[in-house]
Order: structure tokens, then C-alpha cells, then sequence
């Protein structure tokens, strides 16, 4: 059996994973990154397919990211995001409207009349309500809004429930008011940091090689198949992680990989956090799907209110990617009546469909942040001594995003590096 002795052992070699052993590395410390999966990534990968890669979908970043931002620079690769305007084009009722993001409340009112004075209106109240209140009590979006006066029929609770759906991945009634109220707040009241960035090619292209050549030039040892199956523990410490024909020994060790495969690891499964059983989050959908008469400019985000399907983008080779967050098992059972509807979907963004449809359906892919998993969310620190955890689940008090992701990365870097000095 080989045997590898370095100063950290980091489990799962995601986006947090591999961000940490970076840092780490280029502070001189010895690292080793396992990953159980055949190639590094984790939730941000590319799929192959037949007509080339096809991301798990078009990824969309906010100049709130900052994290990322730093990241892909560091690493080279910020030229691979391109800033879009500072509008979301949203189909409603077969007409467009043009929502400002990245504006401030007095200069979007011109746009916002464009809703008519009672949506208007009422979103101006719905926005007052959610910014003028202190930290909610522990229960969902909906709840919270419910009690802040929103009834469900209006425009303006309509509007957060797409809102949540943007951001969140998520539908109100599964999100915990306090992560909700949060993002909003920080959003709302600084318009800039919502202007929109989209990825310009795939995430493999974007994150995954360029963060594998800065982990080689770093010195990280990564190994891919290598699934921990055993933590090995003297009291009050582990000594050793045993994967697959490979036994990795370090003064410190971080749990990186998604924390219900905590409980397939011998002298682990006590750690792992008390979250509600994997498997229970929606699944996300991408359609690509060939288009003719593109507009000729793309004005900011696109897409629809009150759709299955939330978000439009531009694809290469003459295709249109469509993007639907929390899909049901209903929503899929249904998909190929949905197919029929995309060329009204489609008609006011001044699209025509031209082929068809090529679906990629991640299920149970939606990151759960309900009250319950917003409760279970541990710090960093573990029970034992020089055993760490990392990755967007832990509690950041930031969404289950890739900027989440990298804040796991920052607060678990900020603690190994005191112990390590």
C-alpha cells in the first residue's frame, strides 16, 4: 500500500477544496487533495456528450462574488466571465419588461412604471419591507413575508418568489428567512453589486483547468479515484486517512466533500452534521435547443417570470441554453408538453426555434437551505483537534453558491494557518 506524508490532508477536491489546498500550498505547507471521483471539480464540472461539453448549467456570477472574482484572477481565467448590462429582460405576458439590476431604487422607479403604477407599486413596498427589518425568526422565506404583510396573489410576492429562485435555486417555501433577508438586504442596498457576470465557456474551461495547473505548479498532490473509506484516530486526533490503496498521513486533515458522505468514512460518521437526508432538494434542468433570428445584441439577462424555466442564454454553434431552477418530478413528467410551448416562450425575446431540444436534468441538485439545514450548518472546527471542516455547507451565512464555497475555503484557511504557524 503507498503511503504519503504531508502537513494537510484535504478530503474532496471541489471548488473549496481545491481553493483551500492552494492557499495552502502557496504558504509553503506540504498538501495532499483526495478526490473520490475520477476527476477533481465536484459540483462544478462539464459534461460530455455527443455534441461536445455541456455545462450543468450557464453559470451566473454577481459583482457581489468577490471571491470568485479574486480566484479567477489569481488563476488567470477572469477573462473567461464577460459582464452583461446592467438589465434582466423578462418575458411577462408575452412582453418584455426591463428590470434594472445594478441601479439604484431612485433611478430605476422610470423603469420600474414600465410594470404598470400598482406592480410598481407594490414591488416598491414588498423591497421597504424586506429592508427595513431586523434579523427574522428561524422559519421560511414565505413565512416571513406572509407575516410581513405579502399575500401570495400579489406582484410583489410573485416577484420574490423568482427572486428566490434566481439566487437561491430554491422556491420561498424552502428557504430559511434569516439567509433570505440577508442576501436581500446586502443586494438591494448596494445596487452595483448585483450587476450581472456570466461564464463565457464552460466551467471545465473556466475553473477546473486553470485551478489544476495552479495546484501542480503549487506542489498539491492530487489524486483522483481515491475514496476515504477510514479515518484513523489516536484519542482526540485522526492520524490517517485510508483511501482505496492509499494511506495519507498529516498533522492536519480537512473534510471537504459533501458532508453526508461523512457517513460512509469509519471514525467519521459522528462528526458529520445533522442535515436533512441528501436527495431531498429539486432538480435543475438546462435545455439547449438551436435558434435562429437572434437578436443582435444581448441587453443583460434574459428570461421569463412566473416559467418553469427562469433564465436565457446565448450558447455557441447557433444555440440558446435555457435554464429551470427547482423542478418537480411533475415539471419533468411534463417536459415534452413544455417543449412544445418554446416557441411562444421564445417569440418576444425575438427568437425562433430551429431544431430541437438536447435536456440535461440534474436531479435532487438544488443545495437545500431550509431552516433546518440553515440550524445544522457547523463553523469549521470539529471535535477533534487537528480535523477541519470546509465547502459551501458550512456556516458562512452565505447561500450554497460558488461564492459560498470559497467563503467555507477563507474560514477554514483563516483557522489551519493559525495552527499551522
Amino acid at each position: 500500500m503507498k503511503r504519503i506524508r504531508v502537513q494537510v490532508a484535504i478530503a474532496g477536491a471541489g471548488l473549496a477544496g481545491m481553493a483551500l489546498a492552494l492557499r495552502l500550498a502557496r504558504r509553503g505547507h506540504r498538501v495532499a487533495l483526495l478526490e473520490r471521483r475520477s476527476r477533481p471539480g465536484g459540483a462544478v464540472h462539464t459534461v460530455p456528450g455527443p455534441h461536445g461539453g455541456m455545462d450543468n448549467s450557464v453559470h451566473l456570477f454577481l459583482q457581489a462574488f468577490t471571491r470568485c472574482r479574486a480566484l479567477l484572477e489569481e488563476i488567470g481565467a477572469l477573462a473567461e466571465l464577460r459582464t452583461l448590462e446592467a438589465w434582466a429582460c423578462v418575458a411577462l405576458n408575452q412582453r418584455l419588461i426591463r428590470l434594472p439590476m445594478g441601479k439604484g431604487v431612485l433611478a430605476s422607479l422610470p423603469d420600474l412604471l414600465r410594470l404598470g403604477p400598482p406592480r410598481a407599486l407594490g414591488l416598491g413596498r414588498g423591497m421597504l419591507r424586506v429592508l427595513g427589518t431586523g434579523e427574522p425568526p428561524r422559519c421560511t422565506a414565505v413565512m416571513w413575508l406572509q407575516g410581513r404583510g405579502m399575500v401570495a396573489s400579489t406582484f410583489e410576492a410573485r416577484f420574490w418568489q423568482e427572486w428566490s429562485l434566481g439566487v437561491f435555486n430554491t422556491p420561498l417555501d424552502q428557504v430559511d428567512a434569516g439567509l433570505f433577508s440577508r442576501t436581500a438586504r446586502t443586494l438591494i442596498s448596494q445596487p452595483r453589486l448585483q450587476r450581472p457576470l456570466v461564464a463565457a465557456s464552460t466551467l471545465e474551461r473556466l475553473w477546473i483547468l486553470p485551478l489544476e495547473r495552479a495546484l501542480d505548479r503549487a506542489g498539491v498532490q492530487l489524486v483522483t479515484a481515491s475514496p476515504v473509506v477510514e479515518a484513523r484516530r489516536s484519542p482526540g486526533r485522526l492520524t490517517a486517512f485510508q483511501a482505496t490503496e492509499l494511506q495519507v498521513e498529516a498533522e492536519h486533515f480537512v473534510w471537504a466533500a459533501p458532508p453526508h458522505e461523512m457517513h460512509r468514512v469509519t471514525g467519521l460518521a459522528e462528526l458529520a452534521p445533522p442535515f436533512p437526508p441528501h436527495g431531498e432538494g429539486l432538480h435543475i434542468v438546462n435545455l439547449r435547443l438551436p435558434v435562429e433570428q437572434r437578436p443582435a445584441s444581448t441587453p443583460g439577462l434574459r428570461g421569463w417570470f412566473g416559467e418553469a424555466f427562469q433564465w436565457l442564454f446565448d450558447a455557441p454553434g447557433g444555440e440558446a441554453v435555457l435554464v429551470g431552477s427547482a423542478w418537480t418530478d411533475a415539471h419533468l413528467a411534463e417536459r415534452h408538453r413544455m417543449e412544445a410551448r418554446l416557441p411562444k416562450l421564445l417569440a418576444p425575446h425575438g427568437m425562433k426555434v430551429a431544431g430541437s431540444a438536447r435536456w440535461l436534468v440534474q436531479r435532487h441538485a438544488t443545495p437545500l437551505q431550509s431552516p433546518a439545514h440553515e440550524a445544522a450548518r457547523p463553523g469549521v472546527h470539529t471535535a477533534l483537534e487537528n480535523m477541519w471542516l470546509c465547502g459551501a455547507w458550512v456556516d458562512t451565512g452565505l447561500p450554497a453558491s460558488m461564492e459560498g464555497a470559497l467563503a467555507g475555503a477563507e474560514a477554514c484557511f483563516a483557522a489551519l494557518d493559525s495552527a499551522l504557524e
